[in-house]
């Protein structure tokens, strides 16, 4: 069971961890605290203490919390079984709370197989419209376009030809907004969690979405922290390697106490005759609850550099950029920054979701 839970985590990051394309985890190793979030050479017994199921159960206990209340909130990434791709097709599948338009399409043929068992033939990532009723903003419509960072080539191929309708395309990367375009092209300036995203899609047959995205585009404006912002954050917050590895095991605590996750699965996705198939349909629910698992990673104020801090470095720029006149924006984030940053659309911008698309990002079918 250790091997499929460190498969797990190892996915989480390579799939969740987003756009930290130059920096290094050594940026979080080197931020100036130990694992129970004391400053650097603080030698006492307290941290070994902390490192206790004691600790381990709290940041479950925690992790439960948040991964709860996360659940209650808008989705932006699913898997559809045969089934339920079908039922939307025919208009019979619509669930309440977002309108939806899928771009699922059922008559490419659905293993059979899977389609009896009920395992998820696509993974899908959502666009959700933006618009506000009131105030300064009115005319103008944000969407939040969620981001898989490795995928089907064909999903970054409409996306591409998306970011072409926007006034401006807001998008993350942890690196000097000089470097971006150097960063995106060279594998060389890459941090390790890039290297991480990589070798997954590798493993699964899917494209990177480094290699797949024009971000030489005139309108793609960047909108993330630059590396001196984010090592500073992670040193103000004390927000180390080791507090990501806690926060990280207490979220998956939790989703196994919910009876979220299955370690036997991974195992057999890891020996199947069709690994690449059996490794995404294993792993593309686990990234339906990517959402509450990256909630729980915040600390005990809420927030977190990975998350909120970044979120907030964005929409600084959204301001900059609405003020400026632009009507139609989009920010490209990984979905699992969207809880988050769709409630402060609603509580700084008076920006209220009005519609919802589905792209399919991963074709198991």
């Amino acid at each position: 069971m250790l091997q499929s839970c460190w498969v797990r985590r190892i996915a989480f990051v390579g799939l969740a961890c987003c756009g930290m394309a130059a920096v290094s985890t050594d940026a979080l190793l080197s931020s100036g605290v130990t694992g129970c979030g004391k400053p650097s050479g603080w030698h006492t017994g307290t941290c070994m203490a902390d490192d206790t199921a004691t600790a381990k159960s709290r940041a479950a206990a925690d992790a439960t919390k948040r991964v709860s209340a996360a659940a209650n909130e808008l989705q932006f990434v699913r898997t559809l079984t045969a089934q339920q791709l079908e039922g939307l097709a025919s208009g019979s599948g619509q669930s309440g709370g977002q309108a939806s338009n899928s771009s699922g399409n059922p008559s490419r043929g659905s293993d059979e197989r899977a389609r009896k068992s009920g395992k998820p033939v696509v993974l899908q990532t959502a666009i959700v419209s933006y618009k506000a009723t009131s105030g300064p903003y009115v005319a103008a419509q944000v969407d939040l376009i969620g981001a898989i960072h490795i995928a089907d080539k064909a999903y970054f191929q409409q996306l591409n030809q998306r970011f072409k309708t926007y006034d401006a395309v807001l998008y993350e990367m942890v690196a000097d907004p000089e470097m971006v375009r150097q960063v995106a092209k060279d594998a060389k300036n890459r941090s390790s969690v890039s290297a991480i995203q990589s070798g997954m899609k590798d493993m699964l047959g899917l494209s990177f979405q480094l290699d797949e995205i024009d971000y030489k585009a005139k309108n793609f404006v960047h909108a993330d922290m630059n590396p001196d912002e984010f090592n500073q954050s992670l040193t103000q917050r004390q927000d180390g390697m080791l507090q990501f590895v806690m926060r990280s095991m207490g979220a998956s605590m939790a989703a196994q106490g919910a009876g979220k996750t299955n370690d036997l699965e991974m195992l057999g996705a890891l020996f199947s005759s069709n690994r690449e198939l059996a490794l995404k349909r294993v792993l593309s629910q686990q990234m339906e609850q990517m959402d509450g698992q990256l909630a729980a990673l915040a600390g005990d104020d809420g927030k977190s550099t990975l998350i909120t801090e970044r979120n907030a470095k964005a929409l600084e720029v959204l301001k900059r950029e609405l003020d400026s006149g632009k009507k139609r924006l989009g920010i490209f984030y990984g979905a699992g920054h969207f809880r988050h940053m769709s409630a402060e659309l609603a509580s700084q911008f008076q920006l209220q979701p009005i519609k919802t698309e589905w792209l399919e990002a991963w074709d198991m079918r």
